[in-house]
């Protein structure tokens, strides 16, 4: 099984709250025809506000997380946060100006723009998890492996041979034999 890093945990928490503020808001959108049938759309509308709102919260806060974990950023990152950034605030001040909304054209208006501003953040969202993992692949580089966290492994072509060529063959369901040509350089334990 993998390790569960601060990372890890950050990231869960990100993708958890997304979940809600976004995954909520199209389920609420598509039940509020048969919940006004019922009467009982409002009701629905504010218990989901209860849960949206914290999930927002979390949402803001992993956000500030991530980006303090992130180093390094290229201009194309940060141009594609600051933009995530703005969208996310178009999102939160349209789902509040929906809350406050006394006519159903306001409210389909608002909440239209939440949904649409939400749906956009959620995608630049993933763009920028696609940024960070070419970049790590960049600086990794054609010959060098990372191990989980571990430091960078160089193989140099005089490596290439063995087990070591072989990633995959690390794990004993796929290969029972681990030798390589390398001397105790630290590639695998």
């Amino acid at each position: 099984m993998l390790a569960v890093s601060w990372d890890t945990i950050r990231l869960f928490l990100h993708v958890l709250a997304a979940t809600i503020w976004v995954g909520g808001q199209l389920v609420l959108a598509a039940l509020v025809p048969i919940l006004r049938k019922g009467g009982v759309a409002v009701e629905a509308a504010r218990r989901f506000n209860q849960v949206a709102w914290v999930a927002f919260a979390v949402l803001v806060a992993t956000g500030i997380w991530n980006v303090a974990a992130v180093s390094n950023m290229s201009p194309s990152y940060r141009t594609t946060l600051i933009v995530k950034l703005v969208i996310v605030v178009i999102s939160g001040v349209t789902a509040a100006l929906h809350i406050r909304s006394r006519t159903a054209k306001g409210r389909a208006i608002y909440g239209a723009l939440t949904g649409l501003s939400a749906l956009g953040a959620l995608f630049l969202g993933v763009l920028l998890a696609g940024l960070t993992s070419e970049a790590k692949r960049r600086r990794v580089g054609q010959h060098e492996i990372v191990d989980e966290g571990k430091p960078p492994c160089v193989m140099t072509p005089s490596r290439w041979s063995g087990t070591a060529a072989r990633p995959w063959s690390r794990f004993p369901a796929v290969s029972a034999s681990r030798t390589w040509t390398s001397s105790g350089t630290g590639c695998w334990p």
